[in-house]
């Protein structure tokens, strides 16, 4: 059995919508890409947050990275900073270790 891809996520809380699953990364090796298994293991990921009573899917994609951005809006999936106007933030190093200070 070779490994060609994976789908790593967890469930997370939308104050707004309730249980949420997020799906960190999605990956099919370059040569097995265009065969449908990306879309089959999104499709479990959709799954099994549906499952657990999840009432979304969230994801972020790299903005250069266009043919991923396509197949996620072949896949009914939209882009919520052109719905909602949501920024993804982060705060990480110094300012986290600052910001975590009392």
């Amino acid at each position: 059995h070779t490994k060609i891809g994976y789908a790593l996520y967890f469930y997370s809380y939308s104050s707004w919508m309730g249980r949420a699953i997020y799906m960190e990364d999605l990956y099919v090796m370059p040569e097995f890409q265009g065969k449908g298994i990306g879309k089959a293991l999104m499709s479990k990921v959709a799954q099994l947050g549906l499952a657990a009573g999840c009432h979304q899917l969230n994801f972020t994609v790299l903005d250069w990275n266009k043919s991923s951005l396509d197949f996620y809006l072949n896949q009914g999936c939209f882009d919520v900073t052109d719905k909602i106007g949501y920024h993804c933030m982060r705060c990480e190093g110094e300012a986290l270790e600052h910001l975590a200070q009392p």
